[in-house]
């Protein structure tokens, strides 16, 4: 057995590996670098499990838990507090109140249940904008301390005392999570963000530990060298190429491998220790934890403020910045100010002093969230600092939610729009392009067989996911087909997006604000996706991309330099407007078209 503190270098060199993974794959440079992730699961479970051997009673749970909580927790505050700073200065009102309940969700170590609510997809560009979004992990963490330290305190209470059931209680509860994980047909958010489905990662890591503890490896020292060469060859194998076709193969593959290096590290031969064992690159592990907790940070404040698509002069400053950031925080926060002001051996104390920290934190943020961020007025918006309406331009979408009611006119044309809030963004339009004066809407979230047949148009509005696009209009016209209902009536109506943060509210600093020829970026998917709807209903198809996109940008701004979105997804009701001037040809000539069918209605009544 090799020296505790070669098996401490050997273990930071691997914690070097998975964070440079993570900070690459944030920078759009390595598509599977996320796994990083899975591979810090495995090794918290590794580290953990002499302690979750020790647990025996509630008070050991409660030292445990309080111990686990005031080493995450107060770099967790120093980041929230400087982005309340950060972002008061460089962010629009409604990014901010975004921001500032990530913050409130973060020093409550539920982030991971937040993300699952709001963005509910890991991958979406939309994260790389949010400085907060990696806080999903340490939520992950803190209730896997909770809820497992809980059960393991409660089932050796039932189980016969004289023998440690650590191991066996850990691999039943391995075994039933990667069951539930691969098995279990729900979505992959829900997989990516809640314990249950997550517990065996960390399973893998205390078995391992556990079976070691006692036992010598079954390998020589030459073979345990070969055997973790071969394992870091395919995790790299894995991850660089992108993986299999399947997430889930690619995280149990990942944890199995990173399983077989945690258990074979120590024993390797000497001479591959210069690689293995590296103290130099160990150093990047040991500041793991705060270059995971800057790197997001900086990397979302960077593509928001200076520039969005990053080359390698970006890259290179991005990186200095992260090594900034996290050394000083290291250094200071994880060392010197934590051994001082919160030693190991006060875990009470300890953790009244980081919710006396924290809860101002906290209080301030749930403050500027009731106020929806706002601490300036900006007349792009709408908005008017001392007289705050914190839901205006949900409300003004919301509001559509009182047209979900039957048709009661028979002189009218009668219009239903079928879809989500982009649905109540189009009966915006259609309202805002004054078609009630001759037409009767409608709204429905859902297939409304009654209304649909009263209908004399039917609009089938596309949702945030462009993959989704053809899927959504092919199981709507199923269903139109089963009501016996004639296609003729439907209208597809396609998606819509604006940016990812509005970055250019930044520029009120340096140069022309607001430009109303300012063109946002967005991934080619949603104009792939939308052509290829506007290729197969062409006549049927309206277009909201193509009026106000050009080279793979669209706009930011109304002519008369209001935000035609405020979150990048929803009209204002300035876009609204804007909007229904652009389509009013178009919407004039469906009143039109309508008039007949109408008509037709009428007189078969």
């Amino acid at each position: 057995m090799i020296m505790s503190k070669e098996r401490i270098c050997a273990f930071d060199v691997l914690k070097a590996v998975a964070i440079i993974l993570v900070v690459v794959y944030h920078m759009g440079i390595v598509p599977s670098g996320y796994l990083g992730v899975d591979i810090f699961l495995v090794i918290n479970g590794y580290f953990l499990a002499r302690y979750f051997q020790k647990l025996q009673t509630t008070g050991d749970v409660f030292n445990f838990i309080v111990a686990r909580v005031t080493r995450l927790w107060p770099i967790v505050i120093v980041a929230s507090v400087f982005c309340l700073v950060w972002g008061a200065i460089w962010l629009l009102p409604f990014t901010y109140r975004d921001l500032v309940r990530e913050i409130i969700a973060s020093n409550l170590f539920c982030n991971n249940i937040l993300s699952y609510l709001t963005t509910a997809d890991y991958w979406d560009v939309s994260n790389d904008y949010k400085p907060l979004m990696h806080m999903w992990y340490l939520g992950i963490l803190v209730q896997f301390y909770v809820l497992f330290s809980i059960f393991v305190v409660l089932i050796k209470k039932v189980l016969p005392a004289g023998r440690d059931w650590t191991f066996a209680i850990v691999t039943l509860c391995g075994i039933v999570s990667l069951g539930v994980y691969v098995l279990t047909d729900v979505s992959a958010s829900i997989k990516f963000y809640f314990v249950p489905f997550r517990m065996f990662e960390f399973c893998f890591g205390m078995m391992i530990a556990l079976y070691f503890s006692n036992r010598r490896p079954v390998f020589s020292e030459r073979l345990s060298t070969w055997l973790v060469f071969i394992a870091y060859t395919f995790l790299f194998c894995v991850i660089f190429s992108g993986g299999f076709a399947s997430n889930e193969t690619n995280v149990v593959i990942t944890c199995v491998l990173t399983s077989i290096l945690l258990g074979y590290l120590p024993f390797i031969g000497e001479s591959a220790r210069i690689f293995f064992h590296n103290e130099h690159f160990s150093f990047i592990g040991k500041m793991s934890l705060s270059i995971y907790i800057w790197h997001q940070i900086v990397l979302s404040f960077y593509r928001g403020v200076i520039e969005a698509e990053l080359d390698m002069t970006h890259i290179v400053s991005i990186v200095a910045l992260v090594a900034l950031f996290s050394f000083l925080s290291y250094y200071y926060f994880e060392n010197k100010i934590q051994t001082k002001y919160l030693p190991k051996t006060a875990g009470l104390k300890n953790l009244l002093i980081c919710i006396c920290v924290a809860l101002p934190v906290c209080l301030t943020s749930c403050y500027l969230y009731r106020q929806a961020g706002v601490l300036r007025s900006v007349p792009e918006l709408g908005v008017e600092k001392g007289k705050v309406t914190p839901r205006m331009h949900i409300d003004y979408n919301e509001n559509i939610h009182q047209y979900n009611r039957n048709f009661c006119s028979s002189g009218k044309i009668r219009w239903i729009v079928i879809g989500d809030s982009f649905g109540r963004d189009w009966c915006n339009i259609l309202r805002e392009a004054g078609v009630e004066n001759e037409v009767e809407l409608s709204y429905s979230t859902g297939y409304n067989a009654e209304r649909m047949k009263n209908a004399d148009v039917i609009f089938k509005t596309m949702g945030t996911v462009p993959e989704l696009y053809q899927s959504t209009v092919d199981e709507f016209l199923d269903e139109i087909r089963r009501l016996g209902i004639p296609e003729e009536k439907v209208i597809i109506v396609g998606g819509k997006k604006f940016g990812w943060i509005n970055p250019v509210y930044v520029s009120r600093f340096y140069s022309k604000y607001p430009d109303i020829a300012k063109m946002s970026k967005i991934q080619d998917k949603y104009f792939y996706y939308n052509d290829k709807l506007r290729n197969k209903y062409d006549g049927v198809f309206i277009d909201l991309l193509m009026p106000v996109s050009r080279d793979g940008c669209v706009r930011v701004f109304t002519d008369d330099a209001k935000y035609i979105s405020h979150d990048c997804v929803h009209l204002t009701e300035y876009g609204a407007k804007y909007y229904a001037k652009l389509l009013k040809p178009k919407i004039e000539k469906l009143v039109k078209q309508s008039k007949s069918i109408a008509e037709l209605r009428m007189n078969a009544k």
